[in-house]
């Protein structure tokens, strides 16, 4: 596992934090990280916080991208992309 005063940063800088115009979120799930068994997401403002409170001890890179994080994860953490989206019924 990383080094905790990471995660402390993370929460520190992030946390609250809305970000700004510029905000966004990107996840990186292809074939070629499916095989590493490894997801990156790079997250501004309140939900790098949200990320590493959730799944800390399966995060295995952090780069500080000024306003931004990227983290490296590991698959087991992660549900997939389908689960981002409701569930929506025809009325």
């Amino acid at each position: 596992m990383l080094d905790r005063k990471i995660y402390d940063k993370i929460i520190r800088e992030f946390k609250g934090k809305a970000g700004g115009p510029e905000g966004e979120s990107i996840l990186v799930d292809n074939n070629e990280e499916r095989k590493t068994g490894l997801i990156e997401i790079y997250v501004h403002g309140k939900n790098a916080a949200k990320i590493a409170e959730r799944c800390w001890p399966a995060i295995t890179e952090v780069k500080f991208e000024g306003e931004a994080v990227t983290f490296t994860i590991k698959r087991s953490a992660f549900r997939g992309v389908h689960t981002a989206f409701k569930i929506v019924r025809e009325e």
